[in-house]
C-alpha cells in the first residue's frame, strides 16, 4: 500500500492509517530521514505535495494539511534564484506569498497543527518585515502558552521593534543631552 519511498522506509504513514477516524491526519513532512540536506534532500521536498493534495481532495476543510504545503512553498520561494532554477528543472516550485497564505489558512482553520502554523507564520512575517502581524501572532501564542519563555521573549523583542522614527530620534537626542 505504501507508494512513496519515504513511506516504505517508515518515515510517513499513508493517509488511510487513521485510528478510528478521530486521530490527527497523516501528513507527510519531508526531509526527516537520512536524505536531508543537499540535492538529495531537496528532491524529497516534493514528497509533501502528493499526499497532502490527496488529503485535501478527501477533506477540503482540513486546515492542518496546509502546514506542509505552506512551509515548503515559503522555504523554496525564499531560496536564491539559482537554487530555485535547479529545483524548477526537477519539477519543484515555490512561492513566498502562496506559502504565507497557506500558513495563514493553517493558522486559522487548523486544529492539531494550529500553534505550529502560527509560529511559522509569525517567523515568516518577521522575515517579510510585517511586524504588526508577527506581534499579534506572538501575542496570541503567548496568551495560549503563558509558560513558554520563547513566545514571551519574541513578544518583548517586538516591543523594541515597534518604535516609530520619532521615538528613535527622541531617544538619540536624550542621549546627547545627558552627556
Amino acid at each position: 500500500m505504501c507508494c512513496s519511498r519515504s513511506a516504505q522506509r517508515g518515515w510517513a504513514r499513508p493517509i488511510e492509517s487513521r485510528e478510528g477516524g478521530g486521530g490527527p491526519p497523516a501528513l507527510i513532512l519531508a526531509g526527516t530521514g537520512p536524505e536531508r540536506g543537499g540535492v538529495a534532500g531537496q528532491r524529497t521536498c516534493s514528497v509533501p505535495w502528493r499526499p497532502t493534495r490527496s488529503l485535501l481532495a478527501v477533506e477540503p476543510d482540513n486546515g492542518d494539511a496546509y502546514v506542509a504545503l505552506g512551509a515548503a512553498n515559503y522555504i523554496i520561494g525564499c531560496m536564491p534564484a539559482y537554487k530555485r532554477m535547479v529545483l524548477w528543472f526537477g519539477g519543484i516550485h515555490g512561492d513566498r506569498q502562496a506559502g504565507m497564505e497557506q500558513l495563514q489558512l493553517a493558522a486559522t482553520r487548523g486544529h492539531y497543527l494550529k500553534p505550529l502554523a502560527k509560529t511559522m507564520l509569525a517567523l515568516a512575517a518577521e522575515r517579510e518585515h510585517q511586524f504588526d502581524l508577527a506581534h499579534s501572532l506572538f501575542a496570541d501564542l503567548n496568551g495560549e502558552f503563558p509558560t513558554n519563555p520563547v513566545f514571551a521573549h519574541e513578544l518583548a523583542q517586538h516591543g523594541k521593534l515597534r518604535l516609530t522614527p520619532e521615538d528613535i530620534f527622541e531617544t538619540r537626542s536624550e542621549e546627547h543631552t545627558s552627556e
